[in-house]
């Protein structure tokens, strides 16, 4: 990274982590550090959706149905899952509908549909972004595989609301690698310092910082964690602390 770049991130940087981490945080105060950011990125699954349903449709909705398929104990069906899932993790793979399918000879896009009443959004995530979108650039970033995006659109109804969003299937880089990270800045040419990124993963919030661009990391991907946690520096509950 370019050392003035690498200067005024960790400037912004500063600022940012000063704001989250005060107890009582007004919203004259993040509204002040909003008025220098451009674009908000934000991931989708555990900042915008509810992340249950991604827990449930790889942890039981799949395996079941190849139980069932294959005439298999439930149990030993999760188990052949976990063992790949566990090879696979950290890898494009993990997120590549089209790598299972042809692995267990299954319809994921149906399984998805098939349990779509599973899907939700998170408390007040549509309408942070409709406010932010008022003076924001909107711009969704996802490992999550772009079929399964359009399932979860079809029911929460929240691509509308982006200026742009990009699968990592479609670069074949995930977001946990700093090439990730560069890809992006240039396709949707963006100014690193007027950026701020959300994320639920710990490891790719730090990934989106090395690349020079503020991050704050979410730590209430579900609606079953429901009370305010106490925040660490760069961390926020949901996006709604934005605004609210």
């Amino acid at each position: 990274m370019d050392r003035t770049l690498a200067d005024a991130s960790l400037v912004i940087e500063i600022k940012l982590s000063m704001l989250v981490s005060m107890k009582f945080l007004s919203i004259f105060c993040m509204q002040d550090y909003l008025n220098s950011i451009d674009y908000i990125l934000l991931d989708i699954d555990g900042v915008i959706l509810d992340q249950d349903f991604d827990n449930k449709f790889w942890q039981n909705f799949v395996p079941n149905q190849y139980a069932i398929k294959n005439k298999l104990d439930t149990k030993k069906a999760k188990l052949l899952f976990q063992k790949e899932s566990d090879k696979t993790k950290g890898s494009i793979d993990w997120y590549n509908l089209y790598y299972w399918e042809k692995k267990f000879d299954l319809d994921l896009v149906a399984i998805a549909k098939n349990h779509a009443d599973e899907i939700s959004l998170l408390p007040k995530s549509l309408e942070t972004i409709k406010k932010l979108k008022k003076t924001k650039k909107i711009i969704y970033l996802t490992n999550c595989d772009p079929r399964l995006v359009r399932v979860k659109d079809e029911v929460c109804d929240f691509l509308q609301y982006a200026d742009g969003w990009l699968s990592s299937i479609e670069i074949n880089s995930i977001k946990e690698n700093i090439w990730y990270w560069r890809h992006v800045i240039q396709i949707f040419q963006l100014i690193p310092q007027k950026c701020l990124f959300i994320d639920d993963n710990y490891e790719i919030v730090m990934q989106a910082k090395n690349a020079g661009i503020s991050s704050l990391h979410a730590i209430q991907p579900t609606k079953s964690i429901n009370d305010k946690l106490a925040l660490k520096k760069g961390s926020i509950n949901r996006i709604s602390d934005l605004v609210d």
